[in-house]
C-alpha cells in the first residue's frame, strides 16, 4: 500500500525493525501514516503514526481482548530518533512484563497502562 505522496524514511524504517527484531516486526504505508505492528505470545501492539509525525496512536491487545488504546503528542523539532528509541522503550516494557491496566480516580477518571518491575509497577509510557 505505497503511497507515492508521502516520502517514506527508510533509515527510520531499517532501525525500528532492527531493534524490534525479537517481536516480528512490520511495518507498513497507508494514508500518508506508518503502521507498525509488533508480538510476543499472547500480546500484540499496533502503532500508528502520520507523516510528518506529531500523534502516535497505540492499541495494545492480549489474546483477541483490546488491553488499550492510547495516543501521545510529540513537540514540534523531536528528532527521528526519539522516535525511534520512544516506541522501542514503550513496546518492549509492554510485550516482555506483566501488565495490568491501572484506573484511578472517582470523579475525573485516568487510566494508565503499566508494567511490573519486581514488586513496582511502573507506566509503560
Amino acid at each position: 500500500m505505497n503511497n507515492p505522496s508521502m516520502d517514506r524514511k527508510p533509515e527510520l524504517e531499517r532501525e525500528l525493525l532492527d531493534l524490534l527484531s525479537t517481536f516480528s516486526p512490520t511495518i507498513e504505508v497507508a494514508n500518508d501514516a506508518y503502521q507498525l505492528s509488533v508480538s510476543l505470545a499472547a500480546k500484540r501492539a499496533e502503532v500508528v503514526w502520520p507523516h510528518p509525525f506529531h500523534e502516535v496512536f497505540f492499541d495494545f491487545w492480549e489474546g483477541d481482548r483490546k488491553v488499550l488504546s492510547e495516543s501521545f503528542e510529540f513537540y514540534e523539532g523531536e528528532s527521528d530518533t526519539e522516535l525511534i528509541e520512544y516506541l522501542s522503550s514503550v513496546l518492549d516494557r509492554f510485550l516482555t512484563n506483566a501488565i495490568r491496566v491501572q484506573v484511578q480516580g472517582k470523579f475525573l477518571k485516568t487510566t494508565e497502562l503499566q508494567y511490573q518491575q519486581g514488586d513496582v509497577w511502573n507506566s509503560v509510557f
